[in-house]
């Protein structure tokens, strides 16, 4: 079978390092083509080639640009599984509200109507699939989930590598984005007056500007994802309090480059960790005393061997993430 993959596969987005590992999975079954054109007309008529060549499309980002990929498909009558990272209006409207102007709404429009013509949904987590089940329950009997893979071995050579951990540094990545709330962490942290340095990595986003005046702060900005990972390798702690986080890549690679864990009940790759404490979940994420309280236990009791121990590998492997895409594509 021939498989389109539309979507980003070439920046440093948490995204597109999760399309390059659909594609590289999907590469070992199906013969399969992807979008690479970024300009506006070379990616329209790139998508008419795809869709026409393919047999299904397999559709890894919502952007409006891939529109016509999904209109083509309708067309043509073919199916197509949309691999459903997050929800791009509400993670819009969340970072910048209001936003109910006239984009917004046409976005919300295209979503919908994405999800209504899917063949098959797949989310990234269970929590996700819920998450989407309960805002969309016209297609909720056609919603599967699948961790994302992450690439463990890749973070091990890393830390393999790296000269050494540097005592006392917290890290958190995702920059100013709201979503992320590094905001909270920052004041908890300089509140305490435990001297510890947090470490921020990511673009700017709304909150950028309050995270940084904060004196305990030093931040890196957006970094390549190679340097990101060479900073977990050095940090002893890795704290994820996101208010809403789909899945986490960041948090399994965090441990898997030797930090300790500290992440937030609402993030989606929570289930593979099967033996976390109460110590290691953040259960009120604009709770600062909470959070503070377990960054201090955390760096004097670290959990990295206990949490690496009981981690469910297997679920976000090449293999099996291979054998359930084309457990669902197969469906369709």
């Amino acid at each position: 079978m021939k498989l389109a993959l539309i979507g980003d596969f070439h920046s440093g987005k948490g995204m597109a390092i999760a399309n390059r590992d659909i594609k590289r999975d999907l590469e070992t079954l199906y013969d399969v083509s992807c979008s690479k054109e970024t300009g506006i007309l070379r990616r329209l008529w790139e998508q008419c080639v795809l869709v026409f060549r393919c047999d299904e499309l397999v559709l890894c980002s919502a952007t409006l640009m891939n529109y016509p990929a999904v209109w083509l498909a309708q067309l043509q009558k073919k199916r197509y599984v949309y691999v459903m990272h997050g929800l791009t209006t509400f993670e819009t409207t969340f970072e910048y509200p209001p936003a109910g102007d006239q984009w917004t709404n046409a976005f919300r429009r295209y979503e919908r109507y994405i999800l209504a013509h899917a063949g098959r949904i797949v989310c990234v987590s269970g929590l996700f699939g819920d998450w989407i089940r309960e805002r969309f329950p016209f297609c909720s009997g056609k919603i599967d989930f699948v961790y994302n893979t992450v690439d463990t071995g890749k973070c091990e050579a890393i830390l393999r590598s790296s000269p050494g951990r540097v005592p006392n540094t917290v890290l958190s990545s995702g920059g100013g984005r709201k979503q992320k709330n590094i905001c909270t962490v920052a004041a908890a942290l300089e509140e305490s007056g435990s001297g510890l340095m947090l470490h921020v990595a990511g673009k700017e986003f709304s909150q950028g500007n309050e995270i940084r005046s904060h004196r305990n702060v030093v931040w890196h900005g957006e970094m390549p994802h190679d340097d990101l990972l060479t900073l977990m390798a050095s940090s002893s702690l890795y704290v994820q309090n996101s208010i809403f986080e789909t899945f986490g890549i960041a948090v399994v690679e965090a441990l898997f480059c030797g930090c300790s864990i500290l992440v937030s009940e609402n993030t989606g790759c929570l289930p593979l960790f099967r033996n976390l404490r109460e110590e290691d979940i953040i259960r009120d994420v604009y709770d600062k005393e909470e959070i503070s309280r377990k960054i201090r236990h955390l760096m004097a009791h670290p959990n990295n061997a206990r949490l690496r121990e009981g981690f469910s590998a297997d679920l976000i492997s090449g293999e099996y993430h291979a054998k359930r895409l084309k457990e669902i594509i197969d469906m369709v």
